[in-house]
């Protein structure tokens, strides 16, 4: 049939063999740009967690910037994977089919893509929740933010609880 996931694989790697050679394709060098991408963005959510007032043209263009070229590149590689064929012992039903679902190292990284770009976005909001809660700066900027990037469940559930400990009464203006 015209829409059968063998002739859409096909069409998916016709158009990804014209991806021209000077494009970076190996994945160690991906994972390098997506890095700098991603600490870009940390960088200026610790700035702007820091400050009175956060940077609207530095979180536009660089927090969000970085989240999109993430989100895009995450989507990429995730049709080039399906492209490629799934492993019969993939699945989210068994830690044995999660293994499976990252032996490839493309699979592997748009497994961190994902991760670099979840974590961002809701470092973000958390950063504009806290605030409009009254939560210090500095322990969004030292114990959330951290949190966040290296265990981002944790950081949400410290966010969650620092917004009903810590807040306080806030002006708005």
């Amino acid at each position: 049939s015209r829409h059968s996931p063998s002739r859409m694989r096909g069409v998916v790697a016709a158009l990804l063999d014209r991806v021209p050679d000077r494009v970076p394709r190996t994945h160690a060098r991906f994972f390098d740009v997506a890095n700098a991408c991603a600490c870009a963005a940390w960088i200026v959510l610790a700035r702007d967690a820091l400050r009175e007032k956060r940077s609207a043209r530095a979180r536009r263009f660089v927090v969000d910037g970085a989240v999109a070229t993430l989100c895009a590149a995450y989507a990429w590689l995730f049709v080039a994977c399906v492209a490629k064929g799934v492993d019969a012992r993939a699945s989210f039903g068994s830690l044995a089919g999660v293994r499976a679902l990252f032996e490839r190292d493309d699979a592997l990284l748009a497994g961190w893509l994902h991760f670099l770009a979840f974590d961002a976005r809701v470092a973000d909001w958390l950063i504009d929740e806290e605030r409009a809660r009254g939560v210090p700066r500095m322990c969004t900027a030292c114990v959330t933010l951290p949190l966040t990037f290296a265990c981002g469940p944790v950081g949400y559930a410290w966010s969650a609880c620092a917004r009903k400990v810590l807040a306080r009464e806030t002006r708005r203006r």
